[in-house]
C-alpha cells in the first residue's frame, strides 16, 4: 500500500534538505521542464561568488552561456527530465564540482529536475598537487626522473619511428658542495633554482631539463636530424655557465662538467643512455682541472 505525501511534507523536506546543504560545501537547485532554474541555495554558491538571487528565473544556457561550450550541463538536464538519474563532473569560478540530477515527480509525471553539487575543490586540488610532486623536482619545479624516464621512452620512441637522433645531456655542477659549505643551503638552493631557470630558457619548448638530485640536471633532445647537432646544443648549455649568477644580489660563478651519450649510437633505451651520458660526463670531469667557484 502507497502513503501519498502531501504538499505540506514536500514543502518541509524540501526545507531539510536547504538546511542540510546549508551546513555542506555543496549547492542544491531545481529546473522546471523549461530548464529555467526555479530555487537555488547553498554555501558551495556562496563561495564561488553567485548569489541565489541571481539564478534563480534564468535557463541554464542564460546563466551559463559560453561556460557551457559543450552543452554537456544542458544534455545532463534534459536526461534529467526524460526520466533519468545523471552523475558529471564540472567546474564553475575556480571551483570543482560532483553534481547529480534526478527527476522531480507530481502523481508520476516529471515536473523538472532536482541537482545537488558537492564542492570537490580542495580534495581535486591535494590530487593534483600529489600528482604534480610524484613527478617534478620540489625545488625546481623540473620534471624529476620518474618523468625523465617516461620523456625519454617516448622520445626513443619517435626517433625509431622517424630516423631521428636524440640526445642525452648529463650536467654536474662543480664545486656545489662549496657553495653550501661556504654560503648555507640557501644559497644553494637558489643557485640550483637559477641554474634551471637558465637551462630552460635556453633550449626548445619540446626538449626536457630535469633535475635528478642534488647538483645533477639531465637534458633529452629530440628530434636532432644528426649526431652533430647533439654536440652544438652541449656546447650551448656549456656557453650558459660561463656568465656568472646573480644570487641574493651576489655574483655567483659556477661551471659545471657535461656529458653526452646519443641514440641510438650509445644505446636504444633510457638506462643505457643514462648510464652513458653519466660515464661521459666524468670523463670530463676528470679531464678538465679543478675548477673554482667563487662569490
Amino acid at each position: 500500500m502507497r502513503t501519498r505525501v502531501g504538499p505540506g511534507e514536500h514543502a518541509h523536506t524540501r526545507s531539510l534538505l536547504r538546511g542540510v546543504v546549508a551546513q555542506m560545501p555543496a549547492v542544491l537547485w531545481t529546473v522546471d521542464m523549461d530548464l529555467r532554474f526555479t530555487s537555488c541555495c547553498g554555501d558551495a554558491i556562496e563561495a564561488a561568488g553567485i548569489k541565489p538571487k541571481d539564478v534563480v528565473g534564468l535557463t541554464i544556457s542564460e546563466f551559463f552561456g559560453n561556460r557551457d561550450p559543450r552543452y554537456y550541463r544542458t544534455i545532463a538536464h534534459r536526461r534529467a527530465l526524460s526520466g533519468e538519474s545523471v552523475s558529471y563532473d564540472s567546474e564553475y569560478a575556480g571551483h570543482f564540482f560532483k553534481s547529480n540530477l534526478k527527476p522531480l515527480r507530481d502523481k508520476g509525471h516529471v515536473v523538472g529536475a532536482v541537482g545537488v553539487g558537492l564542492d570537490v575543490t580542495e580534495s581535486r586540488l591535494k590530487e593534483e598537487r600529489e600528482a604534480f610532486l610524484a613527478h617534478r623536482d620540489i625545488l625546481t619545479r623540473l620534471p624529476n626522473r620518474t618523468l625523465l624516464s617516461d620523456r625519454l621512452s617516448l622520445t626513443i620512441s619517435r626517433a625509431q619511428r622517424d630516423g631521428k637522433i636524440a640526445a642525452i645531456i648529463f650536467i654536474d655542477l662543480d664545486n656545489f658542495k662549496e657553495v653550501n659549505d661556504r654560503f648555507g643551503h640557501a644559497v644553494g638552493d637558489q643557485l640550483l633554482k637559477a641554474v634551471a631557470v637558465r637551462l630552460t630558457g635556453s633550449l626548445r619548448s619540446y626538449d626536457t631539463v630535469s633535475r635528478t638530485g642534488g647538483d645533477e640536471f639531465i637534458v633529452v633532445a629530440s628530434d636532432l636530424p644528426e649526431a652533430g647537432d647533439a654536440e652544438l646544443i652541449m656546447q650551448k648549455i656549456n656557453e650558459l655557465f660561463v656568465a656568472p649568477f646573480s644570487i641574493e644580489g651576489q655574483s655567483v660563478s659556477m661551471s659545471a662538467s657535461i656529458g653526452l651519450s646519443v641514440f641510438p649510437t650509445d644505446g636504444i633505451n633510457p638506462e643505457d643512455l643514462i648510464r652513458n651520458a653519466d660515464r661521459s660526463m666524468y670523463r670530463a670531469k676528470r679531464s678538465t682541472q679543478k675548477k673554482e667557484t667563487s662569490i
